[in-house]
């Protein structure tokens, strides 16, 4: 895939619609992040990086449907900064079913990007059949 944003970046400079200083933001999940894929696409030229945390709760992590652990989510953001990202951001959701005020605490100091962005949990975030599991009070036996 990386190699594909590289010939992609490389035709944008090419046509000249990727000038200097140029803001470019790549979204990856942590549970894929790696330093030598994420020094690759800072020397391609991505300046900012962008998380999908979502959460550095485990249980909610897993009821949600991610494929990353909380450890996981924090040593992406250590990989970035060791691979030349100084613009980092995370995603975080609120309003997860059973989510408590230390988890978004606990969120909120853990993280120390540059930037956070905070969405409410909605049907469009988990999926239908996952929303209509929660409601009858299903996706809680995973726990």
């Amino acid at each position: 895939a990386i190699d594909c944003l590289e010939r992609i970046v490389s035709t944008l400079k090419s046509c000249g619609f990727w000038h200097k200083p140029a803001e470019a933001t790549i979204e990856v999940n942590p549970g894929t992040a790696d330093l030598q894929k994420l020094k690759r696409l800072r020397a391609v030229g991505f300046d900012h990086i962008s998380f999908g945390v979502q959460s550095l709760q485990d249980k909610e992590l897993r009821a949600i449907g991610r494929i990353h652990s909380a450890q996981e989510a924090l040593e992406a953001i250590d990989m970035a900064r060791a691979a030349g990202f100084a613009r980092i951001s995370c995603d975080l959701i609120y309003g997860i079913p059973k989510e408590n005020k230390n988890s978004q605490e606990e969120k909120l100091t853990q993280l120390q990007p540059n930037k956070i962005q905070q969405d409410k949990l909605r049907e469009s975030s988990m999926g239908r059949f996952m929303v209509s599991l929660w409601k009858r009070g299903h996706l809680w036996n995973i726990w």
